[in-house]
């Protein structure tokens, strides 16, 4: 009985393969943008983490007035102190497009060749830096509008101007994308400081404690020590910074991300759950009779109910069937487009077993709940309009008709084969109606008058013995 009724579902499926294409269409859809948001914010908050401690992130920063590599030197042999590392950064205007001057931020540091503390990787081109040439961070090419090999004019705070050849890009973690700041970086050695007028000093120091890294009390106290040390050696520092241990600031961005994506990502299994409340309620009002009937032979509420969801079933395993790879494939582009706007590099790609897991759920159950909307308030009341109707047309024609509840109980003598009773009728889903056979009834006979939800059984005394229930 179970495989017919799996036929009965599958049956249904194929004879309307429209329908339940466009089902199964509509149901993919929302698991494939749920999979593909999903899946691409869980690749990015597993990834990112990753790549920034590849790059040795700093403990603290110090931003102090300008002071010599002998400082940083002193620092560096503080016993507290892993390693330090000294920066210079500065605001210079670039000539964009021949028309407009716009911000470029210029950085230079201590050893470019001696990478230990927020690493600066090559890209492309050269390294490091030549003498009085430029490397810019490759996220930010695209606001210079000039092309590497090409030249970039160059004017300083003082009023100097250079022409330097951009001749090679770099990969830099540490600064915000430009697509966000709108300031592009741009990456050079003390000589070419000094060809641009600038001393070959540094203003910023950058530090990597000893012990947790991870504690921030303990980073604090190291930090303010290097600190005093600067200050006692006549250098003022301006503020010091202390940056969140292993954590990356584009990673405050995912959970807005998650968010606005995450609620498309609903709206889209919503308005497929609306889909399929319209579906089911097209196949139950189309299937009138088959429940019926269904009703008659006793089929209840709980039956009718599980025979419509293993539509839905099919519905869901076929979503997924479709979602599945797509959504994994839209999770690692969607992913890796994201990631490109961080300026995050991404290794390969790895599916998490929860979010697929999720989808699995939500294709098989967020159906199967909108399915149960339309087949729990239409299929209880089947039985109740057929029997109500019934009595009504047997009325209209002057029969004595029962419903199938409150119905006179059939006397045990009714299937002895001698028995002989008054004429009675009967309604289609009483007990002989689907099962009675007038072509071989004693001395009765069965008919309908023409409707079949009303069928007449005449007694006359006969032998009914012959008529098989």
């Amino acid at each position: 009985m179970r495989g017919l009724r799996w036929r009965f579902a599958w049956r249904d499926v194929w004879l309307h393969k429209s329908r339940a294409l466009l089902v199964i269409l509509s149901i993919a859809v929302g698991i494939f943008a749920f999979g593909s948001i999903l899946g691409a914010i869980t690749i990015l908050q597993r990834e990112l983490p990753i790549q920034f401690q590849s790059i040795a992130p700093a403990s603290a920063i110090l931003h102090a007035r300008p002071f010599d590599e002998a400082m940083v030197d002193a620092v560096r042999r503080m016993p507290t102190v892993a390693s330090a590392e000294g920066r210079f950064r500065t605001v210079v205007r670039y000539l964009q497009g021949g028309k407009e001057w716009h911000d470029l931020e210029l950085l230079a540091v201590e050893d470019y060749d001696v990478r230990a503390i927020n690493i600066i990787n090559p890209w492309q081109g050269v390294w490091p830096p030549p003498a009085r040439q430029l490397l810019v961070e490759r996220n930010s090419l695209f606001l210079t509008q000039v092309k590497l090999g090409e030249t970039i004019l160059v004017e300083t705070s003082e009023g100097q101007r250079r022409t330097l050849p951009i001749t090679g890009l770099t990969h830099d973690l540490n600064e915000p994308p430009a697509q966000i700041t709108g300031i592009p970086y741009a990456y050079v050695t003390c000589d070419t400081l000094e060809w641009l007028g600038y001393p070959c000093r540094y203003n910023e120091l950058h530090l990597l404690v000893q012990g947790d890294r991870f504690d921030v009390p303990h980073i604090t106290k190291i930090a303010q020590a290097a600190t005093d040390k600067l200050e006692e050696s006549g250098y003022p520092v301006l503020w010091t910074e202390v940056p969140e241990p292993g954590h990356h600031f584009a990673q405050d961005f995912l959970p807005t991300i998650q968010l606005i994506l995450g609620a498309l990502g609903t709206m889209a299994l919503i308005l497929s759950s609306f889909l399929v409340i319209n579906v089911v309620t097209a196949i139950l009002t189309q299937q009138t009779r088959q429940i019926g009937v269904m009703k008659a032979i006793g089929a209840d509420a709980t039956l009718i109910t599980t025979l419509y969801l293993r539509i839905v079933l099919f519905f869901g395993v076929g979503a997924l069937l479709l979602a599945l790879p797509l959504g994994a494939t839209g999770a690692y582009f969607f992913s890796r487009f994201i990631a490109a706007q961080l300026n995050i590099d991404l290794n390969g790609l790895q599916l998490s077993p929860v979010v697929l897991l999720l989808q699995v759920a939500i294709g098989l159950i967020v159906p199967a709940v909108a399915a149960l909307v339309p087949i729990l308030q239409t299929a209880p009341h089947y039985r109740a309009r057929s029997d109500s109707r019934s009595r009504l047309r047997c009325s209209q024609r002057g029969h004595n008709c029962y419903g199938t509840t409150g119905a006179p109980p059939i006397p045990s003598s009714v299937f002895s084969p001698n028995a002989t009773f008054p004429a009675q009728h009967l309604p289609a889903t009483g007990p002989f109606g689907p099962y009675a056979d007038p072509a071989r009834a004693g001395g009765g006979h069965l008919h309908d008058r023409d409707d079949p939800a009303c069928l007449t059984l005449h007694y006359s005394g006969s032998d009914v013995g012959s008529s098989r229930l």
